[in-house]
């Protein structure tokens, strides 16, 4: 029966650092539009205080794995 608890107890272990690696690692989508509504093409989207980074597509459209909490975002063209 120990061997039976060990096993339950290592799944449980296991199964919450891999939901704490998921909840930790957040993807953001989004898309960036200048005054008139237009898609910016080459913009850099940063995570703010990190070097994480990406550069939006031709319609704008971007995608960034944030490695932080902090959930800021800085958009420069």
């Amino acid at each position: 029966m120990s061997e039976k608890i060990k096993n339950v107890r290592f799944a449980l272990v296991a199964m919450l650092l891999f939901f704490c690696a998921a909840v930790e690692a957040q993807t953001v989508k989004g898309n960036v539009k200048d005054s008139m509504g237009e898609p910016v093409m080459g913009a850099t989207v940063m995570e703010k205080g990190t070097k994480n980074g990406v550069v939006t597509d031709f319609d704008g459209n971007f995608t960034i794995k944030m490695q932080s909490t902090s959930h800021d975002l800085q958009i420069s063209y």
